[in-house]
Order: structure tokens, then sequence, then C-alpha cells
């Protein structure tokens, strides 16, 4: 994993994935069934921990960039004084981290392991969860499928442009490199807010790995968990490879 692989994009994120909101109802519920404190792997500029701490819970957020996390610190600057006093933010490696205190849930939003590159570090990070879940604890956290349409063909490009506001606009150039034999995907992303006859440009180059429902099951196996349930949807509906989502819910115990 890079030291900080979002150091240029940071400053844009929230245009990309800020309003998404399908995935929060999703692990407020589990908030609520299990209880808090929670550790959020993955926190970026806090898309999904500032609204489960606007929910009242309690919330420790871990990320390995420093320039998502200097977002997230000026986004709750923004909250109230209770939303703040909520939020524990760390900067560490999901892979090694070491915190010395269990949590009764703990989540990985946003297909955030497809940034692990190998399964030792998948099953480092599965293994720092394991030992800081409590007992009675769940350990939840989606995954994305690619399209066999891109894998066979080996390759995508996506290009579009979004209206900011009134005075601004952005267009993306996206090319993928897909690689089924090591699962890997090799992203290019250029993106320019234009304002007018002013424009400044974001250049964006990251490595992704995808992984199997097979894979996931036996690393969590090789962690210590015990009980696995998988979906295919925030809603916990039947799992299967077409709906291009894994969404798993993971216990120490049967």
């Amino acid at each position: 994993m890079e030291e900080d692989g979002y150091k240029s994009f940071a400053e844009i994120y929230d245009l990309f994935y800020g309003s998404r909101v399908e995935d929060i109802d999703f692990y407020a519920g589990l908030a609520e069934r299990y209880g808090d404190p929670i550790l959020e792997l993955g926190c970026g500029t806090g898309r999904v921990l500032i609204p489960l701490a606007r929910r009242g819970y309690k919330i420790a957020g871990i990320d390995n960039s420093e320039s998502m996390l200097t977002i997230l610190r000026k986004k709750l600057e923004k909250e109230t004084k209770d939303v703040r006093e909520r939020v524990e933010i760390i900067k560490a490696d999901m892979r090694n981290f070491s915190l010395g205190k269990e949590f009764k849930l703990i989540i990985i939003p946003f297909s955030s392991i497809v940034h692990l590159k190998t399964l030792d570090d998948a099953l480092s990070t599965f293994t720092n969860v394991f030992n800081h879940l409590n007992n009675k604890g769940a350990f939840a956290f989606d995954v994305f499928i690619p399209s066999h349409e891109y894998i066979v063909k080996k390759s995508r490009i996506s290009f579009y442009t979004l209206d900011i506001d009134e005075s601004r606009k952005l267009i993306l150039w996206e090319r993928a490199k897909y690689d089924p034999t090591n699962q890997y995907i090799y992203v290019d992303r250029l993106v320019e807010i234009v304002s007018g006859n002013d424009s400044k440009k974001y250049f964006w180059k990251y490595t992704l790995r995808w992984y199997t429902k097979p894979e996931i099951e036996l690393l969590l196996r090789l962690a210590g968990f015990k009980k696995i349930e998988v979906y295919g949807d925030f809603n916990f509906g039947e799992y299967g490879y077409e709906k291009g989502l894994m969404v798993f819910l993971v216990f120490k115990k049967e």
C-alpha cells in the first residue's frame, strides 16, 4: 500500500464520493444492533464516520493517508462539540495497527480492502480486526466485484463531465487495465476542474486488487473468524456474482 496514495486526489475526493449514501443506513443499522465503540478502517474524509458520529455513536477512524485525514479534521471542525467528542482519528496502516482495546463493531466500507495488494496484506488486516473485535461484536465490510466484461477485454476507458455548481465543471478521463492472472486493476485517472477561463488538473495513478468470495472466506477463517455471512447488497439480499457487490458480516464465534 502506498504511503499516501490519495495525496494527489484528496482535495477533490468528496466531489466524487461525498454524496454516496447507499451504505450509510446499513452500517448505522449495525451500530444500533451491536453498539459502540466502533472502529472504521480506511475512514478517509469521513463519509461514513461523520454520519455515525452524528447519530450518537463513538467511533475511531484509521487511515494511512495524512492528506485524507487533514480534510476529515477540517470537516469535523464544522460539526457540533458533541459530534467531535465522539470521534477519534488515528493515522495508521490497517495491516499493522495496535490500539490496545476492543470494539463492538469494526467496519471497512466502500471496498477499501481492494487497496490491499497481496493475500498476506489482507490476512494481516483481518487478523488485526480479529484481535481488536469484542467477542460478541461484528466485523462488516463490502467489496466490489469487477465486471466480467472488463476482465475479458482487459481494459476500460471512462470519460464524463459533471457540473459541480454554477461556475465550476469537472472533467474526468480514466483508463483501467485489468490483469486477470494476478487480479490487479491498474488505473490512471485525470481530472480537470474548470472554472471560467481557469482550470486545475489532478492526476491519480493507483493499483487495486480484486478479491473473490472464496479467497475472502478462507482469509477470514485463517484470521480466526468462525461465522461468515455474505450478502449481495446493503439490504441483506442474497449474494450473486452478477450483483457486482459482496457484503460481509463476520463474527468471532458461531
